[in-house]
């Protein structure tokens, strides 16, 4: 995947572009990792988190890439798409 590695703070509350994502074996033993590729201020980019719920939303929403959506922190305890 291309882009430039930023990490999900940097993100939290801006619109992106999500354009493609993997889920792939973490290093944590029985939990996914996955790897999201999407444009900010048009510029490619990409994380690395272990979040269950975009995780999911990923593989939900997969039909519709790309797709405008804004990724928010909820309680402060997940990551979820908005």
């Amino acid at each position: 995947m291309n882009g430039d590695k930023i990490k999900i703070n940097e993100i939290v509350g801006k619109t992106i572009i999500v354009n493609d994502y993997k889920i792939s074996n973490s290093k944590y033993e029985g939990k996914e990792c996955l790897t999201l590729q999407f444009k900010l201020n048009n510029e490619d980019r990409i994380i690395f988190t272990g979040s269950t719920v975009l995780t999911k939303q990923c593989k939900k929403y997969k039909n519709m890439i790309p797709f405008e959506t804004i990724i928010q922190k909820v309680n402060n305890k997940f990551y979820s798409f908005k």
